[in-house]
């Protein structure tokens, strides 16, 4: 140093370091020479990575909020979710649109049904309600000191595999139509969850609009589904047909899964006739019934096909009793036309 001034080097790693950035200058890929690459893991097999942030897409009252504290709890007790495979530990949910007493009486339904006490879940499940109180955490294209305290609160729990954060429309507070401050909004996302090495759920509300597209779920903007790593949509019950939870994009695993779901004992679970051994016997009996029937007319002498019936009640002859006469040639004139 000469004449109390910094060495170019040295004031080069000064501002890197006060920047946050990483110099591109020690990035040389050469540092991953003879070293594995580290797995991919998931918190929810097939629907939330771990490290990255996902999204849960659904109109009002499908039953996003639920779903989401259900997953909680699966967390911590290693049950699977909807029929997939959880990655156990610990978990914590941010709600801000549901009170203390709709969470607390949600809880003690999933409890119940999962055959567990709240004190078994001690320090393992963190549900809080933020209801009514100012818990953006991102306002006018950046974060608010809430959010950095949060991700601090959250680093100081053990074993964290699973933050949720509902819903976007209270903890978002800028124009869901910004392509950059959602974008922005959503790389902060991203970097909480490597940083803490959790996944983290957004849920968020459906686009009035869509077009069918992927794009298209979520209201706002399309970088809503560009920035998140993963996005899964809630279809709710409508017209007799069951709810689906539909993985609608994923970077790390196969788009287009669907499980589908029933409001079982007031919560929203797989179907018993789809996942799992429950489904697996059904099946089985289902099979087992078929071919004792279809023992049973073969030995009468009847024979069976898939081949559809050929209807009869109209007294309509069958074909190969009284076929039918060939068709008449087309006659036409001079003109070409048909007679």
């Amino acid at each position: 140093m000469t004449d109390g001034l910094i060495p170019l080097a040295e004031a080069r790693q000064a501002k890197a370091e006060e920047s946050g950035l990483p110099d591109i200058r020690h990035a040389d890929v050469s540092r991953w020479e003879g070293i594995e690459p580290p797995p991919l893991n998931f918190t929810i097999a097939d629907l939330l990575p771990e490290g990255m942030t996902s999204m849960l897409v659904a109109e009002g009252g499908a039953g996003k909020s639920i779903l989401m504290q259900t997953a909680l709890t699966c967390i911590a007790t290693g049950r699977r979710f909807v029929g997939k495979e959880c990655l156990p530990g610990t978990a914590a949910g941010i709600f801000a649109e549901d009170p203390e007493n709709i969470l607390h009486a949600r809880q003690a339904r999933i409890c119940e049904v999962f055959g567990v006490d709240a004190a078994d879940l001690a320090g393992r499940v963190y549900v809080a309600s933020y209801a009514g109180l100012p818990a953006a955490l991102w306002r006018d294209g950046r974060p608010t000191p809430w959010m950095t305290e949060l991700e601090e609160q959250l680093a100081g729990l053990d074993e964290l595999r699973l933050v949720t954060l509902d819903n976007a429309a209270l903890l978002y507070a800028d124009n869901e139509n910004d392509r950059i401050a959602v974008t922005g909004f959503l790389n902060r996302l991203n970097g909480m969850a490597q940083r803490l090495g959790a996944a983290v759920l957004l849920s968020t509300h459906a686009s009035k609009s869509q077009d069918g597209s992927a794009l298209r779920v979520a209201s706002g903007s399309t970088a809503w589904v560009n920035a998140a790593r993963g996005v899964i949509g809630l279809e709710p019950e409508r017209d007799g047909e069951p709810a689906i939870l539909k993985v609608v994009k994923a970077n790390h695993s196969q788009p287009g899964e669907e499980v589908r779901l029933e409001w079982r004992q007031g919560l929203l679970m797989a179907r018993e006739d789809a996942t799992g051994i429950v489904g697996s016997i059904k099946r089985s009996t289902c099979q087992r019934v078929f071919m004792e029937l279809l023992r049973r007319v073969t030995s009468e002498g009847r024979h069976v096909s898939d081949a559809k019936p050929v209807p009869t009640s109209s007294g309509l002859p069958r074909p190969d009793e009284h076929p039918l006469p060939p068709p008449k040639p087309e006659v036409t004139n001079t003109r070409g036309r048909r007679r």
